[in-house]
């Protein structure tokens, strides 16, 4: 997928049940998902980062389309965390408002342009299909936080994002969600002993709405 591309996730509610896929996102939340304050977690400025100026691109899911945009961030030269197909930094984004601008960029082990604009593309499907469970009325509202991509001038040899750096790095980009992650479901059938009930009951939910084509699982998040 490239800026301007249609969603190569197809159309939300499927026809045919024998191309059923798993669809995995993360971060999500069992109710909702409060981002006052973010900043608060972050030492400010972030330590040993400058602002720089990146190619922020965002999905629109009701219409298909891309949208890009030059904005400033800052993003720590370090990782604070990571899995086991990605590292993440910590980052700002400055074309947010003030109290909203804490945010995580996800780096892949394996750079992959295409993956990141995917995924993207699927966050924002997943949380089309939240909108849809949510109308529904259930007693724990899902929400999924906001997502995009961005591309940056460059990065070092240590893995650190520079303008001084020969090639390009794309990003995919989440906001920063305050308080202690859990995992609800995998895309293997894992469910955690004492489980919350809102993620088993949206994962199957979207299996039922989209006649089985699709399936949201791998789910973890924060909130009741």
């Amino acid at each position: 997928a490239r800026p301007g591309k249609r969603a190569a996730c197809g159309p939300i509610r499927g026809r045919d049940s024998r191309d059923t896929v798993a669809v995995r996102r993360s971060r999500s939340a069992e109710g909702s998902t409060s981002t006052a304050s973010q900043l608060e977690d972050f030492v400010l400025p972030l330590c040993g980062s400058s602002m720089q100026e990146v190619t922020k691109h965002r999905y629109n899911w009701d219409t298909k389309t891309w949208h890009s945009e030059s904005v400033l961030v800052q993003i720590e030269h370090q990782p604070y965390a990571e899995g086991q197909t990605r590292v993440a930094y910590r980052m700002l984004d400055y074309s947010l408002p003030a109290g909203k601008r804490a945010c995580v960029c996800k780096a892949r082990k394996r750079p992959s342009r295409k993956q990141c604009f995917v995924d993207v593309e699927m966050q924002e499907l997943c949380a089309a299909l939240a909108r849809e469970y949510n109308k529904a009325k259930p007693p724990k509202k899902v929400k999924f936080v906001d997502s995009c991509v961005i591309v940056c001038p460059g990065t070092c040899a240590d893995g650190s994002v520079s303008p001084r750096a020969a090639s390009d790095t794309v990003l995919m980009v989440e906001a920063f969600l305050k308080g202690r992650y859990l995992k609800y479901n995998n895309n293997m059938g894992y469910v955690p002993p004492r489980a919350r009930s809102t993620p088993q009951a949206f994962s199957h939910w979207t299996y039922a709405y989209t006649r089985g084509a699709l399936m949201v699982v791998d789910i973890q998040g924060v909130d009741d």
